[in-house]
């Protein structure tokens, strides 16, 4: 029994230890690109949800920012508190601790499965919120880029086309309107693979 303990500990640890790198990895560093190009083919509603989020601007980083703490806090409360109870049991007479550390392990089994629920939930919207934020940058950065070469009127059209994207189809509409204009005025406009 004190083996399975032991997996299940290292485990733990390591769903824990790798959980909060894979999240530091994904928030501070750089957007997982294949991970939310094969999360958009598989899913229209979240390649959607990128591009509608994108027209809300920086302000959802710290909501994203925020929802990872409480879900990491989350996770490591219930380690600790599934450690301390860990060491309360090593008191309990040896017919009672056989009992008692199967019902332990089982809600270790129980806790891991939930832990990395609540991890990759936190990836998934941190995923989906960078890539939006590089949405929102690009299109903004294409539209100053091509604002010296075209009309003012046609400048705000286009501010105003993205912030009345709802879906991926208004966005490839609006990209497909930044290129053309950027073959008729001869400008570079920034690199950029849409989901």
């Amino acid at each position: 029994m004190g083996n399975t303990l032991s997996i299940i500990l290292r485990l733990k640890g390591g769903l824990l230890l790798g959980g909060i790198g894979f999240g530091l990895w994904e928030g501070a560093f750089t957007p997982m690109d294949w991970a939310v190009q094969i999360l958009a083919a598989v899913s229209p509603t979240f390649r959607d949800a990128i591009y509608r989020e994108a027209t809300k601007g920086f302000n959802l980083m710290h909501s994203a920012a925020s929802f990872t703490i409480l879900a990491l806090t989350v996770v490591a409360i219930g380690y600790v508190s599934l450690w301390s109870a860990n060491y309360l049991l090593k008191k309990f007479s040896p017919e009672e601790q056989t009992l008692t550390l199967f019902q332990f392990a089982k809600h270790h089994i129980l806790f891991n499965a939930v832990a990395v629920m609540i991890i990759l939930g936190s990836l998934l919207v941190n995923m989906q919120i960078s890539y939006s934020q590089r949405v929102m940058t690009y299109s903004m950065n294409s539209i100053e880029v091509l604002a010296p070469e075209i009309p003012a009127d046609t400048r705000l059209r286009l501010r105003l086309d993205f912030f009345c994207i709802r879906n991926a189809d208004d966005f490839y509409l609006l990209n497909e309107k930044l290129h053309k204009l950027s073959e008729a005025t001869g400008t570079q406009l920034p690199t950029f693979k849409p989901v």
